[in-house]
């Protein structure tokens, strides 16, 4: 072959078959192949390690899933303990804390005036102002479907039938009378659908409202409520803002879930005692309050603070003591109506006054308590009729002397008298020495009238 045929065309571009070799000094060229081969294996060799690094991962995950899961229900239960024990803590601090006595009231303490006060008023929530505040309307609706006030609204939790938690229509829930004042209607199905508590359904206009979870009234959620619950008094007479003056107070401390004025139940008015019960969100808060140092106070006054089975003791002790001093009167003396059962000294005057204030100690046979008392009230007085129902004469008004004699005596009394009928009936006088010598000497009585002058 010539050196012509062996040269390319000039113009004319040739194709190479291996760049990287053309490229490269001979040596280079020369080893190519080997190292291609080797980076195949390397590669082949990495897939193979992957593959067999993801076969682990994925035989690992349930594993690990598994103890992720064991590890989180560890910390969870390492945490319900630990707050348990906080809150076990906190009860026998306040079981052991000494309370105010409910009758050593603070001085100054703002109180009222059972006898009437000219400026007493009825809370009305019509003078408060409109508003849209969701935070308001919230707490509001929320209370209102709360485990403290659903089981004890007997309209609400008949709407709700009770642990069957049936939607209430909302429109109903807006016209409750402290719902009249949040407005738009708008502003209170937007301020529902965030809350935690509750569930608001429905079209446009035909909104409803339930819990998320039913009530289920128990002995455990009642003890829960009664224990986070504090009692306070010292706010004075009641006015038309008290109930929604006195929860803005108290809402600064911490989350409220209720606050309820105590009321005179016996007054006809049910007059406002001055005092709260308020259910705070969870017992810390609740002890947390009851501890603040300074105390609170009420318009720069003192109030009475303590838990609500501490003042609940103390009241109850207190009814003993009045039972009791009732019940025996001053001194150790039986106190009037002692010896009823009731000891209830308005159930008396009632009854003093259905029998006209007559038989004023209340005992059935009309008998006062001495001898030779007036109106046949004496000793034996109501026995001016024998036993066969017929009215005997008064014998203390005869003129003439009585003598009191014994049993036995009125018994051989009756005997000589009997005698003697007997004797008469037969044509003869009865002899003072029938008797024999063993029978005792009868007591002669003097039956000569008085002689008047």
């Amino acid at each position: 072959m010539s050196d012509q045929e062996m040269k390319p065309a000039e113009g004319i571009e040739t194709p190479v078959k291996n760049p990287e070799v053309n490229l490269t000094d001979s040596n280079t060229t020369s080893d190519a192949p080997e190292a291609t081969e080797i980076k195949v294996e390397e590669k082949e060799g990495n897939k193979e390690e992957n593959k067999s690094n993801v076969q682990d991962a994925v035989q690992d995950a349930p594993q690990n899933g598994a103890d992720d899961t064991l590890n989180a229900k560890d910390e969870e239960t390492t945490g319900a303990t630990e707050v348990e024990d906080e809150l076990e803590k906190i009860r026998k601090e306040r079981a052991a804390k000494k309370w105010p006595s409910v009758k050593n009231l603070p001085r100054d303490m703002m109180k009222v005036n059972r006898s009437g006060c000219p400026d007493r008023e009825k809370s009305d929530p019509s003078v408060l102002p409109e508003s849209d505040d969701p935070k308001a309307i919230r707490w509001q609706v929320e209370f209102y479907f709360s485990d403290s006030n659903l089981p004890k609204d007997k309209f609400l939790w008949a709407k709700t039938e009770g642990s069957k938690n049936k939607p209430v229509p909302l429109s109903l829930i807006s016209s409750f009378s402290r719902m009249r004042r949040f407005k738009p209607y708008s502003a209170i199905v937007e301020a529902l659908k965030t809350s935690q508590r509750l569930i608001v359904e429905g079209a446009e206009g035909e909104e409803t409202v339930r819990r998320k979870e039913p009530c289920v009234p128990s002995k455990d959620v009642e003890r829960q409520i009664e224990e986070r619950t504090t009692y306070i008094k010292g706010f004075g007479e009641e006015t038309k803002t008290s109930q929604f003056d006195i929860e803005e107070f108290l809402f600064q401390y911490g989350e409220v879930n209720a606050v309820r004025l105590r009321r005179d139940d016996q007054a006809q008015d049910r007059v406002f005692k001055g005092s709260v019960f308020v259910e705070w969100a969870d017992l810390s808060t609740a002890w947390k309050f009851e501890t603040l140092q300074p105390q609170p106070r009420w318009k720069d006054h003192p109030l009475m603070i303590m838990p609500k089975f501490i003042y609940d003791r103390q009241s109850e002790e207190e009814e003993r003591h009045k039972r009791f001093k009732g019940h025996h009167g001053q001194r150790g003396k039986p106190g009037r109506g002692a010896h009823q059962s009731g000891g209830d000294w308005k159930e008396r005057r009632e009854n003093d006054q259905k029998n006209g204030f007559n038989d004023r100690r209340g005992r059935r046979d009309h008998r006062g308590r001495g001898r030779g008392r007036g109106n046949n009230r004496g000793q034996g007085g109501d026995r001016a009729q024998d036993r066969n129902g017929e009215e005997q004469p008064d014998s203390r008004n005869s003129g003439r002397p009585q003598i009191h004699t014994s049993k036995a005596s009125q018994k051989l009394l009756a005997e000589d008298a009997k005698r003697d009928a007997e004797a008469q009936a037969n044509g003869k006088r009865a002899r003072d020495d029938d008797d024999g010598a063993d029978s005792p000497p009868t007591k002669k009585v003097d039956a000569k009238e008085e002689v008047v002058a």
